[in-house]
């Protein structure tokens, strides 16, 4: 009787494991994405020049770790790489996070950040006071130097939302709307962006602020 008992309950583990298998590979099925359509183009549509190993979570709640990830921006559409073949998830896609060392960079559908903002991939860059950054590719029509010829090509560029009293603004890297976003703590705020040089107009130089601002709440 032991016998038989320890039999199903190898048989029990196996299938157990065999499922979760064939749903992890269920997950990582998709359809193949093809990035032809964008061989005339110049630039690039997608939100990393190389391809991320990240970890995943499903509109479903389904986790998938280190899995080789990428956005088309252009396109809306999140992808993976599996032998250097590209797939659209089968699945929708929720959350993603890219670790780099100490760091871990989080990305979610703007839904999933707040009621307020665009349903599509953006950056978590702070939880409190929230700031998300979406990255855009904006496809755009020029003349090529010296010739009649039309060329399409990707433009990047960045839009920017933060909490003020409960309501999500977009703002931009101005002087101007750093007054409104941190108006809180306005004069300590732009005292400390003198003494430390920081720029109202980079990246580095809000992430500063933000970091400074947090400190004094």
């Amino acid at each position: 009787m032991d016998y038989m008992k320890n039999i199903f309950c190898l048989l029990f583990i196996f299938l157990s494991f065999f499922t979760a298998s064939a749903q992890y590979l269920q997950d990582l099925n998709g359809r193949p994405y093809f990035t032809t359509k964008y061989r005339e183009y110049e630039g690039s549509p997608f939100l990393f020049d190389d391809w991320k190993m990240a970890n995943i979570v499903t509109a479903k709640g389904k986790r998938i770790e280190k899995i080789m990830v990428n956005v088309d921006l252009y396109g809306n559409t999140f992808l993976f790489n599996r032998n250097d073949t590209f797939y659209m998830f089968a699945e929708e896609i929720k959350e993603f996070n890219i670790n780099k060392g100490l760091t871990s960079y989080v990305f979610k559908k703007g839904k999933a950040i707040d009621a307020q903002l665009p349903d599509i991939f953006m950056q978590v860059v702070s939880t409190n006071p929230l700031v998300a950054r979406q990255v855009t590719k904006q496809l755009v029509e020029t003349q090529g130097y010296g010739t009649a010829t039309k060329i399409n090509k990707f433009i990047p560029g960045y839009v920017y939302y933060g909490e003020i009293d409960g309501s999500i603004k977009k703002f931009k890297l101005t002087k101007a709307d750093a007054q409104k976003f941190f108006y809180r703590k306005w004069d300590q705020v732009q005292a400390y962006a003198s003494s430390n040089n920081l720029s109202y107009k980079t990246d580095a130089g809000w992430m500063q602020l933000l970091s400074y601002y947090q400190s004094l709440q």
